[in-house]
């Protein structure tokens, strides 16, 4: 923001203005309204409040016949100089603090005018002299700027926010990149420095970064942007890992405080009273934002069990009204969410370091949160294991802060403690590589005893490598985890390790080994004391004694043992056993050719849990309806959906599928190339790869079923030849020269075969074909 500031004019702005036409057109629409005297722009430190204010100023002048008076207050050392500092931006000279009121007001008067004061945060007990002006002075209006609310009656404000920065996933052109309020800005101050910048789409993924890491703030985007004179985009990106040494030598014209954002920070920081900013620093370690409960918890870690609340509460208040701390609603609770900018986080984070507080207060947050990580290790189980597992999601961010910090020091048994806590979470929202990498950390410790936190992690390892494919790698986590359970009785992951072993063996073929199993792990749940998590094992262990039957062929057993599953985790609210048995009730229904009635499982599975779409269940339902999709004659459908579950796949690690299941998508994935030919196919399988979770799901709720109708696929011994051969994709004089039979012949069958099959290409044709029973696809 380059600017000419001289008091009484408004400021001539030298660069282009970015953005906010939201605040600019609701600015203006209560600075309209007859009873609205007094706008505060807030926000922090190199938000762009000044320069908002002016554009506003511009805007407005020709509604205020007498003019637009700009009162730049940064310099103003005492609230008693404010009506001087007015007064001087009037053309009055030499007043005195006591009779400064007086002469404004008289000099005001009557007249028509917006007065825009400037940084009036240092200043706020001037502010009901401001409001007792305008009293006196019935049509003068003040546009402030402000890092604080001045909370004066009458008083409107328009919190300024960060900047948009467009997301990295959207596909778009150059210039419909440049609306983005935050690349636009870095651009063209990039360009102001250096006329010879260039970027293009290649460039794109970097610049959201830099925008993003960068929080949208247009102080940092142009102290950043005038690196581009000596360091490529990478090298700008690459140092945001540290922001403030990085964010120096903004331009000479501006106001010391704005030509660092650590000074533009600082100047906030020093407002503070000294509780605020002890307050203010240890919610640096906070990453995500943090609930009221949670600061209270790190608190009372640093302080000891005292009554808190109100003294938090009271130092919190400064700390939202200086722009410091952004307060958001908790979308699970409806409760407050607090959080920094990432680049105040940073700002932050040195005074903690500076005051000798950073190791204990690190401590404190790592207590803290393995507490809540506790509470939610069985989240997954709960009735209500949607929020809980939304609870931990929201805490993601805090929860690998807490691992790394006790990952770095001494403190082994606390790191066990919250590894075994996550286990569960990990392993419900498929995320197997965080899992694996936090558990092999975990056990690696030298200094790790026998404990019942290092049983579970044995376990909950087994789970994750069985999860990623890895047999091998999984059993003896299961076995040794199975022996320390049975020592430290933990039945419940006794059971799962059981669980884990008779799913091995089934993967391995050996059926009878893993039946064997699966009815000793039904047996320990009649250990659990928890009566609903022991209802909860024996569903599982049914469930999994169900796929054994469905591989030895035994449909009707296996439906009766996943439907045990089932009316157990309804009866004890238990969504992920939902999920899993309807989704394998589908797939039974598939096996039998049951289009519809598998539809049905599967849509009600995915329709009663849309908030984690990335998790194993869902991802296995896809391609169950991709399966289903290509046996009912949607070749691109299928190859759509087959394709976004491979991406999902890919993103989480998950390896883990039944046989059956495995070679039927396979067939599926080859049939649907065979029919849609390889330049179709492959567009199809891209589309979906690059498809949101969201939208994939919705793509596979909208599959409806569109069977062959069996009385008119009857075809004759010749038409069957023929329809195979068009399965693989030759054209008609190719089918001809194979048949030793004319040109003319084969179209004739074809048409034949497209009648009867009631469709109108020779790619729908190939998917009737098929899903007919009349060929099977062509190996890849």
């Amino acid at each position: 923001m380059d600017i000419i500031p001289l008091s009484g004019l408004v400021p001539l702005p030298l660069t282009s203005f970015v953005g906010r036409t939201d605040e600019l057109d609701l600015a203006q629409s209560l600075l309209d309204g007859p009873n609205r005297r007094i706008l505060t722009l807030t926000g922090p430190g190199g938000i762009g409040k000044t320069r908002l204010a002016i554009e506003i100023a511009n805007r407005l002048n020709p509604a205020y016949p007498d003019g637009v008076l700009f009162v730049p207050l940064a310099a103003v050392p005492h609230p008693s100089l404010v009506l001087a500092a007015i007064g001087s931006a009037l053309g009055l000279r030499e007043l005195e603090a006591e009779n400064a009121f007086d002469a404004v007001a008289i000099a005001l008067g009557r007249s028509r005018r917006l007065l825009v004061i400037d940084n009036v945060e240092h200043l706020l007990e001037a502010a009901p002299e401001l409001t007792r002006m305008l009293s006196l002075c019935p049509n003068i209006k003040i546009l402030a700027t402000s890092r604080s609310l001045l909370r004066v009656e009458g008083e409107h404000a328009i919190p300024v926010p960060p900047l948009g920065v467009p997301s990295p996933s959207a596909s778009r052109t150059r210039d419909e990149w440049l609306k983005a309020p935050a690349l636009r800005l870095f651009v063209d101050r990039a360009r102001a420095v250096d006329p010879a910048f260039v970027w293009n789409e290649a460039d794109v993924t970097q610049l959201i970064e830099i925008c993003s890491r960068l929080d949208g703030l247009p102080l940092a985007l142009e102290l950043a942007a005038t690196k581009v004179r000596h360091l490529t985009l990478t090298e700008i990106r690459d140092r945001l890992d540290e922001r403030l040494p990085l964010l120096v030598d903004g331009s000479r014209d501006h106001p010391s405080r704005l030509r660092t954002m650590r000074n533009a920070i600082a100047w906030s920081h020093d407002l503070l009273s000294p509780a605020a900013q002890v307050l203010f620093r240890r919610l640096a370690v906070f990453h995500g934002g943090s609930s009221l409960d949670a600061i209270a918890g790190v608190l009372a870690q640093l302080d000891g069990p005292v009554e808190q609340s109100d003294s938090m509460r009271d130092c919190l208040a400064p700390l939202l009204d200086a722009s410091l701390l952004v307060r958001d609603i908790d979308l699970i609770d409806g409760g407050a969410r607090y959080r920094m900018l990432e680049t105040i986080r940073e700002y932050a984070w040195e005074q903690l370091a500076q005051s000798g507080e950073l190791d204990a207060t690190r401590q404190a947050h790592a207590v803290s949160f393995m507490q809540v990580a506790e509470r939610y290790e069985l989240g997954d189980l709960l009735p209500s294991s949607a929020n809980a597992i939304e609870r931990l999601m929201l805490e993601r961010a805090n929860l690998g802060a807490a691992l790394s910090w006790l990952d770095s020091g001494s403190d082994t048994e606390r790191l066990l403690r919250l590894v075994a806590a996550l286990g569960n979470f990990w392993t419900a929202t498929a995320a197997y590589r965080e899992a694996t990498y936090w558990h092999e950390r975990a056990l690696s410790r030298s200094d790790a005893g026998p404990t019942s936190h290092r049983a579970k992690i044995q376990v909950q390892l087994g789970m994750a490598r069985l999860l990623q494919g890895d047999i091998a790698g999984a059993e003896p986590h299961f076995t040794a985890g199975l022996s320390a359970c049975q020592v430290f009785d933990e039945p419940y992951y006794e059971a799962l390790a059981l669980l884990g072993l008779g799913n091995a063996a089934i993967l391995q073929g050996d059926h009878t080994l893993g039946e064997a199993r699966l009815l000793a792990c039904r047996g320990v749940a009649d250990s659990i004391l928890d009566r609903r998590l022991s209802e909860i094992v024996r569903g599982m262990a049914s469930l999994n004694l169900g796929v054994v039957s469905r591989a030895a062929g035994n449909l009707d057993l296996a439906t009766e043992q996943i439907s045990d599953m089932l009316h157990r985790a309804r009866a004890e609210d238990y969504l992920q056993g939902i999920l899993i048995a309807l989704g394998d009730l589908g797939d039974l229904a598939r096996d039998r050719a049951e289009w519809d009635r598998a539809l049905l499982c599967y849509r009600e599975a995915l329709n009663l849990d849309k908030t984690h779409p990335i998790k194993r269940t869902v991802i296995e339902i896809i391609e169950s309806i991709a399966i289903v999709a290509f046996r009912t004659g949607q070749a691109e459908r299928s190859a759509t959906l087959a394709g976004a579950a491979e991406a999902l796949r890919e993103r989480t690690g998950l390896r883990y599928i039944q046989p059956e299941s495995s070679s039927s998508l396979e067939l599926a994935i080859r049939g649907s190339r065979a029919m849609l030919g390889e330049a179709a196919f492959g567009a199809a399988w891209e589309a979906g790869r690059t498809c949101s979770a969201g939208d994939t799901i919705a793509s596979a709720l909208a599959v409806q079923v569109r069977p062959v109708r069996p009385s008119s696929a009857r075809l004759t011994p010749r038409e069957a030849e023929v329809a195979r051969l068009l399965v693989r994709g030759m054209t008609d004089p190719e089918i001809a020269d194979r048949l030793f039979i004319s040109v003319r012949t084969v179209e004739n069958h074809v048409a034949h075969i497209l009648a009867k099959l009631d469709v109108h290409t020779r790619t729908a044709a190939a998917s009737a074909v098929i899903a007919a029973g009349f060929a099977e696809p062509p190996a890849k």
